[in-house]
């Protein structure tokens, strides 16, 4: 699901990774 990338894209950005 396309969706799922977009979270772990989001969860990136908060952690800074």
């Amino acid at each position: 699901m396309h969706w799922m990338l977009i979270l772990v894209t989001s969860v990136c950005i908060i952690i800074r990774c």
